[in-house]
């Protein structure tokens, strides 16, 4: 069965690395979940992240639920770095090299709803193809997917088969002539979807593209634009790295391309259109369409902080489109705001921030954690819209912020402070003291040219 497989799923053992293809294990009943390398030679266990569902479908990571957790190993024994409390914290875990390396999460009380396993985005994210998960039920454990394993082959081969002809698939089965049924399979897949549900359906496709690119072939570009337009029309929250796209839309025009492609598509099947590509994933344009929503939201909780003892100013691609564009960016897909407080010390910095979130959930918000010390905050009384909220620290005249890459960077606080204003859409808002210097630290000397693909989460030739 696996050379057939192989044949016509390159892509079959691929494990997702953003929240629209990463892998979803359901947890209901369940009060453990363990995740081992099935292979036979040493290997290690390189995940980005894993994180919980609660009732309400939000992601946590392990600490947050008291998780407990536990692993066979630690890369160089670095637990804070990519070990068990890293990862308990939403981070990456790193094994040693060795047979079998395994990561294990346990609780009690009520299960988390599902987990969500986040891939390495590179191209060691190609150790994951041997994942196997087990989950804990009446004390004992039982393997309920396997990434390269016989269970999904079939369900990709009974896919392939509500496609094509059973009589081509009996003639491939005796002759070996795999590439003929892969021929018709695609086109089979490529052909117009006229409604919404149909294109939704199409969301297996992905393991037709060789997403690790060992071989190119000349319509995976149509395949991955088929993917995601049939995870939009699904309904999936179309954030993460975009790290599926980077061994095939490598490039300026092909990304664009298949900008156009997933449009055109969502279009022919009667779907919203006007999806953009953003290095935080896939979306509308929804900033400058839902601004109204964006800007009270904000409002709010630069209000709840400054309420609580925090200072706190709009930041990064906000601030960039209000002084570059008097607007919103057209692609940009989230609000910035920057948290003031008074910690002089990455450490205390953490301690600030755990008390910033308790003070907006006592204030009625909902406040999803993330991989990093930013928070993303909502309200129920908006729905539908959020805003990013980035913590800070400030040593003398030095203040810390997440700058590039996410990593913190030391920035003069005299392009922060004493803090100005800004406008946006007519609305007044905090904003550094000197915002063109500092966006020119953050962006550098070119900040005033617009750059959709500004550090892209991979490679791009123009």
């Amino acid at each position: 069965m696996t050379p057939a497989v192989q044949q016509l799923f390159p892509g079959w053992d691929f494990l997702g690395t953003s929240s629209f293809d990463a892998l979803q294990v359901d947890l209901k009943g369940a009060s453990g979940m363990r995740l081992v390398l099935g292979t036979r030679s040493p290997e290690i266990l390189n995940l980005d992240g894993v994180f919980f569902a609660d009732e309400e479908g939000d992601l946590h990571a392990a600490d947050a639920m008291r998780i407990r957790v536990s692993a066979s190993s630690v890369f160089r024994g670095e637990d804070a770095v990519h070990g068990v409390s890293a990862v308990a914290r939403g981070r990456e875990f790193h094994t040693e090299m060795e047979v079998h390396p395994w990561l294990k999460f346990e609780w009690e009380g009520s299960a988390p709803k599902k987990a969500t396993l986040i891939n390495r985005p590179d191209a060691f994210g190609i150790r994951g193809r041997s994942l196997v998960v087990e989950t804990l039920r009446g004390g004992a454990w039982t393997a309920c997917h396997e990434q390269a394993g016989s269970a999904r082959a079939m369900e990709l081969l009974q896919h392939a088969a509500r496609e094509v002809p059973a009589e081509l698939f009996a003639a491939a089965w005796r002759t070996g002539d795999w590439a003929a049924l892969r021929e018709r399979l695609v086109s089979a897949v490529l052909r117009p979807a006229t409604d919404v549900e149909s294109l939704a359906a199409r969301a297996w496709v992905l393991p037709l593209v060789d997403v690790y690119g060992a071989s190119r072939r000349p319509e995976d570009e149509q395949l991955l634009a088929l993917f995601l337009a049939a995870c939009i029309a699904g309904g999936r929250k179309m954030t993460g790295n975009m790290a599926a796209c980077r061994w095939v839309l490598d490039s300026v025009p092909r990304l664009l391309a298949a900008e156009a492609e997933i449009n055109r598509r969502l279009g022919e099947a009667g779907a919203v259109t006007g999806h953009v590509f953003s290095r935080h994933g896939i979306s509308l344009s929804q900033l400058r369409a839902a601004s109204a929503g964006y800007l009270a939201l904000a409002d709010e909780v630069i209000r709840a902080l400054q309420a609580s003892g925090f200072g706190a100013f709009v930041c990064y691609g906000t601030l960039l489109g209000a002084i570059r564009e008097q607007d919103f960016i057209a692609h940009d897909d989230d609000l910035d705001i920057v948290m003031v407080g008074r910690a002089p010390s990455a450490e205390a910095c953490r301690e600030e921030r755990l008390h910033a979130v308790e003070r907006l959930r006592a204030a009625g918000f909902h406040v999803a954690e993330q991989p990093t010390m930013n928070v993303h905050v909502s309200h129920p009384r908006l729905p539908g819209v959020s805003v990013d909220v980035f913590p800070s620290w400030r040593s003398g005249d030095v203040a810390w912020m997440y700058m590039q890459g996410m990593e913190w960077g030391a920035v003069d606080a005299r392009l922060l402070f004493p803090l100005g204003q800004v406008t946006l859409r007519g609305q007044v808002f905090p904003a550094p003291a000197r915002p063109e210097g500092f966006l020119e630290r953050r962006y550098g000397a070119g900040w005033h040219v617009p750059d959709r693909f500004f550090e892209w989460p991979y490679p791009v030739s123009a």
